[in-house]
């Protein structure tokens, strides 16, 4: 009988033990400001992107935002552009609709989700009925249409463009939390786009636990602040662009993008620059016609020799990833980074240079010989 008591008693503490873990857990969940809430929610945002009237000049554009890695937003920079009155859907179905784009199945970004190939008036018959998303680099015939800003044109902008990439929804779609390893000018020509920022120097606070694609998989509708502490206590900004603004978002912030109504917007990446080269400004003289986009080259195998070397230098566990990419996206490009960036690893002394000279030894003798 006393055994049996004794255990009933052992049972009790058990149970009122287990209880009151529950109740402190449960009190904590209530206590962790934005838990289980939308990104953002845990404090009111620390500062607001600002915003100017006019587009700079290149060397202002450098020296106030580029060169301190500022964000800015550029109100009403793209009205300019012949696409901001042109492109409605009626407009591009007559003049595009037989132009193929790849499109996401699916608003919520998420880097594995299925694409198809579909014509552009396809996607325009069902895009507001339908979860797709186009997101493609813009073709050559509608570049004409999308002019390039002033602040681009000259001081060495030019020579490091790198794609120019149409998002296309009806809204409804989100981003992951994560950051860029280029410069980012996302100027919107219908809709509207909320964003949250946060500065490079609180990096530390956010886990990018998908460090093959500098992005997070915390849920940005529902962030568990019991899985993701740092975000209870991350200042951040916040931003919101309307049709006709243009954003600078600068390489290395954080950010998330949530977009409404029917979104249309088109952004310019360019690879990061070390200084700005002024005599380049001076015989820069753009006639009427030569801004169009479709008038300046772009090389998007820049974007990925930068990742490459910026793995390196600072994230040498990862950036085989970035090896295996380019070699598959262009094996020639890849040549000319052997040839090219090679001694300048050997310098840096990391065992990564080794097992990339193989690499890249086996791949060039198996593409070339093809």
């Amino acid at each position: 009988m006393k055994t049996s008591f004794a255990v009933q008693r052992q049972w009790m503490l058990c149970i009122s033990v287990f209880l009151t873990s529950m109740k402190l857990e449960t009190r904590a969940e209530n206590e962790l400001a934005g838990h289980l809430q939308k990104l953002g929610s845990h404090r009111p945002a620390d500062q607001a992107v600002s915003s100017i009237w006019h587009t700079p000049a290149a060397e202002d554009f450098y020296e106030r935002y580029v060169s301190r890695s500022m964000p800015v937003i550029l109100k009403g920079a793209m009205k300019t552009s012949p696409a901001f009155p042109n492109w409605t859907d009626e407009y591009l179905r007559k003049k595009f609709g037989q132009t193929e784009f790849e499109v996401d199945l699916n608003k919520v970004d998420d880097r594995l989700a299925r694409t198809t190939v579909m014509r552009l008036s396809r996607f325009l018959e069902i895009y507001q009925l339908t979860d797709t998303y186009l997101v493609q680099t813009v073709p050559m015939a509608m570049r004409a249409e999308l002019d390039l800003l002033p602040c681009l044109r000259c001081g060495g902008f030019l020579h490091n463009l790198q794609d120019v990439v149409m998002w296309f929804s009806a809204g409804g779609t989100k981003s992951k939390l994560h950051l860029d390893t280029v410069e980012n000018l996302n100027c919107l020509i219908s809709g509207t786009k909320e964003w949250f920022f946060v500065h490079p120097d609180h990096r530390n606070l956010i886990s990018l636990d998908r460090t093959d694609s500098d992005f997070s998989s915390v849920d940005v509708d529902r962030v568990n602040m019991l899985e993701s502490p740092g975000l209870a206590q991350v200042p951040w900004w916040s931003a919101v662009t309307q049709a006709g603004d243009c954003i600078y978002v600068p390489h290395q912030w954080i950010h998330q993008v949530n977009s409404f109504q029917r979104n249309l917007a088109v952004n310019i990446w360019w690879t990061p620059m070390q200084s700005f080269n002024k005599s380049d400004c001076q015989d820069k003289v753009f006639a009427d016609g030569v801004s169009s986009l479709d008038q300046f080259p772009f090389i998007p195998g820049e974007q990925i020799r930068m990742s490459i070397l910026e793995s390196i230098l600072f994230r040498p566990g990862v950036f085989l990833h970035w090896i295996t990419m380019a070699m598959d996206y262009s094996p020639w490009m890849m040549w000319n980074f052997y040839q090219h960036e090679f001694f300048l690893m050997q310098s840096m002394h990391l065992r990564a240079t080794s097992i990339l000279s193989v690499n890249l030894r086996r791949h060039s003798r198996r593409v070339f010989s093809q």
